[in-house]
C-alpha cells in the first residue's frame, strides 16, 4: 500500500494566481462581526486586503486572517482560513 501512496502526485498550488476562496460557512460572532470560513484555492490572502465578493460584486476590506484561531499576516493555497470582513452583513455573503 505504501508503494501505491508514493505514486500519488502532490496537487499544484498557485500562490501567484488571483485569490479564490470557496466559502464553507459564515458566522455572526457577537463582539467580532461577520467571519467567513473557507479554503484558499489560489492566490495569497493578506490582512487588510481589498476583496471582491461574488456573485454580488461587493468590494470590502478584510480586517484579519486567522488560521486555527490564530491571527496571521498571510495565508496561501490549501490553507483553511477565517476572514473577518469589515462592514459585511451575514446576508451579503453565502456558502459557495
Amino acid at each position: 500500500m505504501i508503494d501505491v501512496i508514493e505514486t500519488f502526485e502532490v496537487p499544484k498550488s498557485y500562490p501567484d494566481k488571483p485569490l479564490r476562496i470557496p466559502i464553507f460557512k459564515v458566522h455572526k460572532i457577537s463582539g467580532v462581526g461577520t467571519v467567513a470560513v473557507g479554503r484558499i484555492a489560489t492566490g495569497t490572502l493578506k490582512a487588510n486586503h481589498v476583496l471582491n465578493i461574488g456573485p454580488y460584486n461587493l468590494t470590502k476590506i478584510n480586517r484579519t486572517v486567522e488560521v486555527h484561531h490564530k491571527k496571521v499576516q498571510e495565508a496561501g493555497p490549501g490553507t483553511f482560513v477565517g476572514i473577518h470582513i469589515r462592514n459585511l452583513m451575514v446576508r451579503e455573503i453565502e456558502r459557495g
